[in-house]
C-alpha cells in the first residue's frame, strides 16, 4: 500500500494517533498543535482540587495551564443538562484558577478555518509563563 495516493500522509498522522483524544475536536486540536510547532500538552491531565477530581482535556502542568476542546456533546442534549454543566464548569472553572492555572478554551469556531489565530494565542498565554 506503500505506493497508494496520500499513503505517505497516512503514514505521518498515524504517527500521532492518540487513544486517549475523545472528541474529533480534541483530534484536531492535537494537529494544529503538531501543525503550528507548538509543544505537545501532556494529554487528560488529572489533578484534585478542594477535594474534587478533575480532568482537563490538554495542559501544561508544571506552566499551571490547562486546556479545554469543548465541543456540543459535552454540553448535553437537553436545556436542563446543558445548564447543569455549564454550572460545574463554572464551578470547575474558578477552581483551577484559584490554583493559579491559566485556562484557555476554545470550539470548532476558534480553530476551524482560522486556526492561525488560535496558535498566536495559545503562543501568548505559553509565552507569559
Amino acid at each position: 500500500m506503500k505506493r497508494w495516493a496520500g499513503s505517505k500522509h497516512l503514514a505521518e498522522a498515524l504517527q500521532f494517533a492518540d487513544a486517549r483524544s475523545e472528541s474529533a475536536l480534541e483530534s484536531w486540536s492535537r494537529g494544529l498543535f503538531i501543525v503550528h510547532h507548538l509543544p505537545m500538552p501532556q494529554l487528560q491531565f488529572k489533578l484534585v482540587l478542594e477535594g474534587v477530581e478533575s480532568r482537563c482535556d490538554f495542559a501544561y502542568p508544571d506552566l499551571r495551564i490547562v486546556m479545554e476542546a469543548d465541543g456540543e456533546a459535552k454540553l448535553g442534549a437537553t436545556l436542563d443538562e446543558r445548564k447543569r454543566a455549564e454550572y460545574h464548569w463554572h464551578r470547575r472553572q474558578g477552581r483551577l484558577q484559584k490554583a493559579g492555572f491559566i485556562v484557555l478554551r476554545w470550539g470548532w469556531k476558534e480553530v476551524d478555518p482560522n486556526h492561525s489565530a488560535w496558535a498566536t494565542g495559545v503562543r501568548a498565554v505559553l509565552a507569559r509563563r
